[in-house]
């Protein structure tokens, strides 16, 4: 989902990505087949995809200096007509716009996980 808002003449987008993910194999002392723990691993997917994406994000406004999400298909729908948009000239403001990404990540399924490794004593 994708908003787009202007404030104070700038160009605010807010991204949220909801994704799902199935767990295919881990080798963790931590069992993570428990219910109780599959926020773990979630808010840290959450985490690292989050910090990526905005990396990512970061270098095509700054280096390539392009849109090439398409986040600008968000922004037409405030103009009425085609030559308004164009005026507006969108790729000129992309590198400026403020983007704020959240990301959230559902486990689904846990695959293969055999009894945690327990440390020798």
């Amino acid at each position: 989902e994708i908003e787009y808002r202007q404030l104070n003449g700038a160009d605010h987008l807010a991204i949220a990505l909801d994704l799902e993910a199935n767990v295919l194999d881990i080798n963790s002392p931590v069992d993570y087949t428990a219910p109780k723990n599959s926020p773990i691993i979630e808010k840290h997917a959450a985490k690292i995809l989050n910090q990526r994406i905005r990396e990512l994000i970061t270098k095509t406004q700054q280096q390539f200096r392009a849109d090439i999400f398409g986040f600008g298909r968000a922004v037409t729908k405030r103009f009425w007509t085609t030559a308004a948009w164009q005026e507006y000239n969108w790729p000129s403001k992309y590198p400026e716009a403020k983007i704020n990404i959240q990301v959230s990540v559902a486990i689904r399924r846990v695959g293969m996980q055999f009894a945690p490794v327990r440390p020798h004593r």
